[in-house]
């Protein structure tokens, strides 16, 4: 940050430069300054912090405020004129203003510190006092001191970013990514995002969600039923626990298989007890974003539309994103009853050794 002008020796003498913008006259140190260059050509950037209007072209991507705003004043930013670029951090800033009017010269004692002058502004640690030339009087600023601190944070870690991800970004493309985030957060499917195991329910490819699986495991300790419920797999002996499992592929109304060599039990969590499903084969586990979900065509869906929440459109194919706890919502009391039924009988039997 510049050394104060009042800080200075009062036979020093001082180089100053005068703007100005929506027609009022300041002055600030040339020693300030690193370039002056035209607007034109300015770019808005819909990444950048508020305060920021738009940034230079090429290689530094230099933001740009506008130097009425920060002295409460209004101008317009579409204005053909200049931009007064100066030091920021390590980083440089540039300032909108409609023009320069020159160069002067004068002792830091003509420059008058005056407490009520920067009390007329939000920012008065911007104003360091004035500098009567005859009949005109000009404010002398500090152009980094224009900002509080929660801003220049934002504009360092904005010009930063610049120079570093999107450097080779043009601001179309950052434009297209901003739209496109925006349009993400307000998806109506937003809520289905997230990790699943994809699984084989006959030929359909069924998603999971992966929080609601607690464990996978082989059906070598799954036991059948006589005269359970239909869609009842069996009862899963493990680790000294008893599980019922549902078969999803009846619970979604497709045929049942004969050929169970690749089967699998995954025990799941519905939100009030741990139940098995069986299911065809485990592909694998894979997250989905919002931009592979498609809404629900009930017309077109070959198993119970009530059970599908979204569909994901993914390179392996159509994938059927199941709500667990509907599956297995109106299954769970004659899981349960044929379960105890099992056990009883196990207990009477003295037995309830899987078959093979």
């Amino acid at each position: 940050m510049a050394e104060p002008i009042a800080a200075l020796q009062p036979d020093v003498r001082v180089k100053l430069l005068g703007i100005e913008r929506a027609g009022a006259q300041y002055m600030v140190r040339l020693r300030d300054i690193l370039r002056i260059t035209p607007a034109k050509g300015m770019e808005p950037d819909p990444l950048s912090p508020g305060c920021v209007i738009g940034v230079l072209p090429g290689a530094d991507r230099v933001p740009v405020v506008d130097l009425a705003e920060r002295l409460d004043a209004e101008g317009d930013e579409n204005s053909d004129g200049f931009v007064v670029v100066s030091a920021f951090g390590d980083l440089e800033i540039g300032f909108l203003i409609d023009r320069a009017t020159g160069l002067v010269e004068h002792p830091a004692s003509d420059v008058q510190d005056e407490a009520w002058l920067s009390g007329m502004h939000s920012r008065p640690g911007g104003v360091k006092g004035y500098l009567q030339q005859g009949e005109a009087c000009s404010e002398v600023l500090s152009l980094e001191a224009l900002f509080d601190e929660d801003e220049r944070k934002a504009i360092l870690a904005f010009g930063h970013a610049e120079r570093g991800v999107y450097a080779l970004a043009s601001v179309e493309q950052r434009r297209a990514k901003a739209e496109a985030d925006r349009a993400r957060s307000a998806h109506p499917l937003r809520g289905h995002v997230g990790s699943y195991v994809v699984v084989r329910a006959g030929e359909m490819l069924i998603g999971l969600p992966s929080v609601d699986i607690v464990e996978i495991v082989p059906t070598e300790g799954l036991i059948s039923i006589p005269k359970s419920e239909e869609a009842l797999a069996g009862v899963l002996l493990l680790r000294d626990q008893t599980y019922a499992v549902a078969d999803l592929r009846l619970r979604l109304g497709l045929c049942t298989s004969q050929d169970q060599g690749r089967s699998v039990v995954m025990l799941v969590h519905d939100g009030e007890a741990t139940t098995g499903i069986r299911v065809d084969s485990v592909v694998g586990r894979r997250r989905i974003d919002v931009d592979e979900l498609r809404e629900v065509d009930q017309s077109s869906l070959v198993i119970h539309a009530e059970y599908v929440r979204a569909i994901a459109k993914l390179d392996m194919g159509s994938v059927m994103l199941v709500d667990i706890g509907a599956v297995l919502l109106d299954q769970r009391r004659p899981l349960l009853e044929s379960s105890r039924e099992f056990l009883k009988g196990a207990d009477e039997d003295g037995t309830h050794a899987p078959e093979d």
